[in-house]
């Protein structure tokens, strides 16, 4: 078991802490989405199947530190799949698996009204699923309150759609996205959403504050708030 667990935080460390370029990113993030995922369902699969995953892992930690990301991805739910005793699964779920719901912007200003929602392939699966498909979609509070909800049929979301919310109240939220059709569903990895007021101008605050900040603050701690803020206006933009 310890060479199991082994070959599992070897992908965690590998997703989380390796140095990420900017065109991986959000390849990164999905995959630690999927990982998230998988690691759930391994808290809850007995030894029998955590065993019958660990090929599937291997790949995965291998494609990975290739930089073969859509291949790491593909074989950690492929051992998503086996840690929950279901290799042999339909079209539709085959189709479902291998796309990755993308959203914009992740973080935005207060009175932002709308989230642009696109599914997008992740790798290589099975063709568009035949029949009557839809995504249901909720933004939900922390305490799993509803603020927003919208079906939209698959066809328009693999060409982009745009989710009229309207305003929310500034906080953390989730998106959960259901593709269903008929007694079939698969539920994407949650998405987390922020809304913040006056968020412009506390970034420019924020920025203002690390140049009077310089040679006062702790060097780590200018360097990891001025990150901070780098990669809150790259959420905000939409990247």
């Amino acid at each position: 078991m310890y060479v199991k667990t082994t070959v599992l935080w070897a992908f965690v460390v590998a997703v989380c802490v390796t140095p990420k370029p900017a065109s991986g990113q959000s390849e990164r993030l999905e995959l630690g989405r999927r990982l998230h995922r998988f690691e759930s369902a391994w808290e809850t699969a007995d030894a029998r199947r955590r065993a019958g995953c660990v090929p599937a892992m291997k790949l995965a930690v291998n494609s990975f530190f290739g930089l073969q990301l859509s291949a790491a991805g593909k074989h950690l739910d492929q051992a998503w799949q086996t840690v929950q005793g279901k290799e042999n699964i339909g079209q539709l779920e085959q189709f479902a698996i291998g796309q990755q719901l993308t959203v914009e912007p992740v973080c935005a200003d207060a009175t932002h009204a709308n989230i642009s929602c696109r599914l997008v392939p992740f790798y290589d699966t099975a063709g568009l699923p035949s029949g009557q498909v839809s995504v249901f979609m909720t933004l939900a509070e922390a305490n799993q309150q509803p603020v927003a909800q919208q079906e939209f049929q698959l066809s328009d979301l693999i060409r982009g759609s745009t989710w009229e919310t309207g305003l929310v109240a500034e906080g953390d939220y989730q998106l959960h996205a259901t593709l269903k059709s008929g007694a079939i569903s698969f539920s994407y990895p949650l998405t987390s959403i922020g809304r913040i007021e006056n968020l412009d101008n506390r970034l420019e605050r924020l920025d203002l504050a690390l140049v009077g900040a310089a040679g006062v603050m702790d060097d780590t701690v200018r360097a990891t708030v001025r990150d901070t803020v780098a990669l809150l206006k790259s959420m905000k933009d939409g990247e």
